[in-house]
């Protein structure tokens, strides 16, 4: 038996109704973030990565600052030395180069910054040039557990629990007493000095602009989003189709 027009137009009606809920929800969606892209160079979103913690959560990047030291100057005041992803070293936003291991502390001279990573020793000077390099091709000790002072001289920790002091003139290492050492400590990166660096030194920084069209375009979600967005549009295919047609029937009447 035929379905009469009364009829298709009901159920027309009912279905037309539901696909407006929910394709009213995706344009609200749409619309908040076209609004941001269009404004971008105005919020400035492509000039602010996401936290560490979101680039890792969301896109699966391990993206963080392992660790910061402050370390006092000869002249006074103070550098920070900062490792980024395992891998690359920094003197005060300058790049020193690569360290064999993570960084696990710092000790200065009169006229060096020695900095201790799990397997090696760098000296460098205050202007950011490393003048030496030290690891177990010279017969240093490893791993490294930290560095700081025994006193007037500077000492070195190892995993074993033996501790080194540094003739770093001669680039020498002897056992020393545990009594007198005070090994430096790590300091707190504010996060935004954290994202900030990542953003600059890193291949692996995604800025809220990004995010955001990200969201917009569905890809978010990978595969599955891009799938939901091309529901969508043929959802919006069939909401203006059956608005025209109920249109169409209702001015004939």
């Amino acid at each position: 038996m035929p379905i009469k027009p009364p009829r298709i137009r009901f159920i027309l009606w009912r279905w037309h109704r539901r696909i407006g809920i929910l394709a009213a929800l995706f344009v609200v969606w749409l619309s908040i973030t076209g609004i941001l892209l269009n404004h971008t160079e105005r919020f400035s979103l492509s000039d602010y990565p996401l936290p560490a913690s979101m680039q890792r959560s969301v896109y699966g990047l391990d993206v963080e600052v392992v660790t910061a030291f402050h370390v006092s100057r000869s002249g006074g005041g103070k550098v920070q030395i900062i490792q980024l992803s395992d891998d690359v070293v920094l003197l005060s936003e300058r790049v020193l180069g690569r360290c064999d291991g993570r960084l696990v502390g710092v000790a200065a001279t009169d006229e060096l910054i020695v900095i201790a990573c799990r397997e090696e020793l760098l000296l460098a000077t205050e202007d950011g040039q490393i003048v030496e390099r030290a690891g177990e091709y010279m017969g240093l000790p490893a791993p490294i557990e930290n560095i700081g002072r025994c006193g007037s001289t500077l000492c070195m920790s190892i995993q074993e629990g033996d501790l080194y002091s540094l003739d770093i003139d001669a680039l020498d290492w002897q056992p020393a007493s545990v009594g007198q050492y005070q090994p430096s400590i790590a300091a707190a990166l504010d996060v935004s000095d954290a994202n900030h660096l990542i953003s600059r030194y890193t291949g692996n920084s995604i800025s809220w602009e990004r995010f955001i069209l990200d969201i917009h375009s569905g890809r978010i979600a990978g595969t599955w989003g891009v799938l939901w967005m091309d529901a969508m549009a043929i959802l919006f295919v069939i909401l203006g189709l059956t608005g025209i047609y109920m249109w169409w029937v209702r001015r004939r009447r």
